[in-house]
């Protein structure tokens, strides 16, 4: 059964190279096409980028409490894809077993240093939404990142301007 598939598919790879090696003579191009069919080895589970730059500076800083600590890979373990996070001080609070004034406290910090950044949630401007500094971590293709980087420093150069 798989050879029968791997043989369909190789089959479709050619038709595809016949078909863009046609169109570009049409165009009175010379040119070769090639797909490459190749078995998936395996997945990571999900992760993101931890900057090591970063993690070094941060590591250094002094006057970090715990919490903070706490808080900050808390964000990491919630991170979604390009760096957003949807939670909130009490649901922190419960996960951590740690006040909420602490965790106020934190995520104060952090936004202070621009290691997070905070707007208000769509549908509920009770609550915000995070995300997480790009020069950090990253969850999410390095492209998108870039671009993301790009767009954001064109507008506000200084909007993730880390403290070190």
């Amino acid at each position: 059964m798989k050879k029968e598939i791997l043989e369909k598919v190789k089959n479709i790879g050619e038709s595809i190279e016949s078909g863009i090696e046609e169109m570009y003579r049409d165009e009175g191009i010379n040119m070769e096409a090639h797909t490459i069919i190749k078995e998936k080895k395996g997945t990571l589970p999900p992760s993101v980028f931890l900057f090591q730059n970063f993690a070094d500076k941060f590591s250094r800083m002094k006057g970090i409490s715990p919490a903070t600590y706490m808080v900050l890979f808390y964000f990491f373990s919630l991170q979604g894809y390009k760096n957003f996070v949807s939670t909130d001080i009490k649901t922190i609070s419960e996960n951590l077993s740690i006040s909420e004034r602490s965790v106020m406290r934190a995520v104060s910090f952090l936004l202070e240093q621009n290691i997070i950044l905070k707007s208000p949630y769509i549908h509920d401007k009770r609550r915000y939404e995070y995300f997480i500094n790009p020069y950090t971590t990253w969850r999410g293709k390095t492209l998108d990142r870039d671009k993301h980087i790009k767009q954001i420093e064109g507008k506000n150069p200084n909007q993730y301007q880390l403290p070190f």
